[in-house]
């Protein structure tokens, strides 16, 4: 959300090529020290957090309802 609001700001970063190179990076790292059975739980929480930086991006499009289900400040919604 914060990345629509304030494009200024967050204009020419490519925050999804930074996310995937983290996984890439934190993947190699896990296989590194044997710790491979960790790797699927990354990929599926990093899907998550690609799904709610999607939503963020796109928050003005979606219902309240939803918005308010999905926040973790209520407060900030109810301001608006």
């Amino acid at each position: 959300v914060s990345q629509a609001g304030h494009p200024e700001v967050f204009g020419g970063i490519r925050s999804e090529s930074e996310g995937i190179r983290l996984v890439k990076k934190t993947c190699g790292w896990l296989i590194g020290q044997k710790k491979w059975y960790m790797v699927p739980g990354v990929i599926v929480k990093s899907g998550f957090k690609y799904a709610g930086y999607l939503m963020g991006k796109r928050y003005a499009s979606l219902p309240k309802w939803l918005i308010l289900k999905c926040t973790m400040n209520r407060e900030y919604w109810n301001r608006l």
